[in-house]
C-alpha cells in the first residue's frame, strides 16, 4: 500500500538519482517492485520474502530470493548482488527486526537504503527507529494530503479501511552516506 504522492517522489529520486538496481526486502504482494521494474526499467531489480507473489510471474527480470531475509540463504545471496543502488526496506516492522534491517543492510555496498512506513501511525517504533537511529543524509517523502487515498490492491469490505489503521500517510525514508 502506497500514497501516489509518496510513490510519486519515491520514484521521481530514482530516476533523477539514476538508480540502475534496485532490491526490495519484504515485497508482499510484489507489486511495489513490478512497478519499479516496469516504470524505471532498472538494469538489475531484486526482491526478497518468505511467499512469492503471483504478479511476479509477468516479470521475469526479477530476481527473486524466495527465503526470509534473516536467515543464511539471504545473506549468501546478498553478498554474491554486490552493489545495489536502492535497496528498499519494507519487511517487519518490529524494534529488533528493524534494527536488524538496518545494521544488515548496512554491511552490503549500496549508494540508499530506504525504509517504507516511517510516518504510518500503526508503526511508532519504526517511526522512532527512523529519527533516532538511521545516520547519513536523509530524505522523506510523507504525504501531507489527508484527501488523498492509498492504492491498494487488496480487496477490502470498506473501501478506505486502512485509512483508519494507518492514519493519512505511510512515509518513505532514504538515507545515504554524507
Amino acid at each position: 500500500m502506497q500514497y501516489p504522492s509518496e510513490l510519486e517522489q519515491f520514484l521521481l529520486f530514482m530516476k533523477n538519482n539514476h538508480v540502475k538496481s534496485y532490491l526490495e526486502i519484504g515485497v508482499g504482494s510484489g507489486h511495489l517492485v513490478s512497478l519499479v521494474d516496469g516504470f524505471l526499467k532498472p538494469d538489475k531489480a531484486y526482491a526478497c520474502d518468505v511467499r512469492f507473489p503471483d504478479c511476479l510471474k509477468d516479470h521475469p527480470s526479477i530476481e527473486f530470493c524466495h527465503d526470509s531475509c534473516y536467515g543464511k540463504h539471504y545473506l549468501e545471496w546478498r553478498n554474491s548482488l554486490g552493489h545495489i543502488d536502492m535497496v528498499f526496506v519494507d519487511a517487519i516492522h518490529r524494534r529488533r527486526f528493524i534494527r536488524k534491517d538496518y545494521n544488515r543492510e548496512k554491511l552490503f555496498p549500496h549508494r540508499f537504503l530506504a525504509f517504507h512506513d516511517i510516518a504510518n501511525k500503526r508503526y511508532p517504533k519504526l517511526s522512532k527507529f527512523w529519527k533516532r537511529k538511521v545516520a547519513g543524509q536523509k530524505i522523506i517523502f510523507v504525504n501531507t494530503n489527508p484527501e488523498e487515498n492509498l492504492i491498494s490492491l487488496q480487496k477490502t469490505k470498506e473501501k478506505y479501511a486502512y485509512k483508519k489503521k494507518y492514519g493519512t500517510s505511510c512515509g518513505i525514508g532514504i538515507c545515504w552516506e554524507k
